[in-house]
């Protein structure tokens, strides 16, 4: 978990880029970090790993003050930057291993986790002998993935993951984020992408202009729009009016269209209770599902 409390960030002494940045992250959920170019996604990110400093505010990972108490608390964080922290020309696996003993690692461990890793992510053991000048993008990134998880953190911030990845990389990427957070750990993501994260995400975070503008989950995001859509196995002339209870109905195909007055959220398991004690055979019920761009980009 990671708690952010009045953060303010500035690169130059009159340019302030994070302003009274204030999200608890919590655990077994993914984030995705949203908002235009220049927004202060990066930034919030570097700030919550202990790349920057805060101005001021405070920053808790795990309970850990990420100033105070920096070597424990960036020992429970894994980044993954857009661009890679490595030097071009040395082997990758020395790197690793240089990595790993700032996280309690071994030469061992490290060396073993990092062949483990990199192999999970389609890379040989031939390629920790190469340097990173000697690397496709696609494969600097899975590198930079290996480096993010070598100490198998609790909290895992990833920085427009999917950039270099091709169909299969992607998916990849989008697994390993599921399989963190049903595991119990922190995701926390940036990236422009915003159909792929969608897919995974609980919740989303606003930024524009370096203030957190809003924060909705998903299931939120989605009754927002005030539309629902039924479809019964055996509908009949009354099946019309009773649909009408709940807001307007427009029939579409075999299935119903309710769009609910804005000042009365109505909720799925209502429609269904009063369906089924019609005797209606619900074959499904479902909100109208709401893109991300709907919610923070459309005008």
């Amino acid at each position: 978990m990671i708690d952010v409390s009045g953060v303010f960030y500035s690169y130059k002494k009159n340019i302030i880029t994070l302003k009274n940045i204030t999200k608890t992250f919590e655990q077994g959920k993914i984030y995705g970090i949203v908002g235009p170019n220049g927004a202060g996604k990066t930034t919030l990110l570097n700030v919550m790993s202990g790349v920057h400093t805060p101005g001021a505010g405070r920053i808790l990972v795990d309970s850990y003050d990420i100033v105070n108490d920096r070597e424990k608390s960036i020992k429970k964080i894994g980044l993954m930057p857009d661009g890679s922290f490595l030097d071009p020309d040395e082997k990758i696996i020395n790197q690793m291993m240089h990595f790993g003993s700032y996280y309690d690692l071994s030469i061992k461990e490290a060396r073993e986790r990092a062949l483990s890793l990199m192999n999970k992510f389609g890379l040989s053991e031939q390629f920790s002998r190469k340097s990173m000048r000697n690397l496709s993008l696609g494969q600097r990134r899975r590198v930079g993935l290996t480096m993010a998880l070598l100490h198998d953190p609790d909290n895992i911030l990833m920085d427009e993951p999917y950039n270099g990845f091709d169909p299969f990389g992607i998916k990849m990427v989008t697994d390993i984020m599921l399989e963190a957070r049903n595991s119990g750990k922190t995701v926390i993501v940036s990236s422009h992408i915003l159909k792929e994260v969608q897919s995974v995400a609980d919740e989303f975070v606003y930024l524009e202009n370096g203030q957190l503008l809003k924060s909705i989950d998903i299931e939120t995001m989605s009754k927002n729009i005030g539309k629902i859509w039924v479809k019964v196995l055996n509908p009949d002339d009354n099946l019309l009016r009773l649909l009408q209870t709940f807001g307007s109905v427009r029939r579409v195909n075999q299935a119903y269209e309710i769009t609910t007055p804005s000042d009365n959220k109505v909720e799925t398991s209502e429609i269904n209770s009063a369906l089924v004690k019609e005797n209606y055979k619900v074959d499904s019920i479902y909100y109208e599902k709401r893109t991300v761009e709907d919610e923070f980009f459309s005008k």
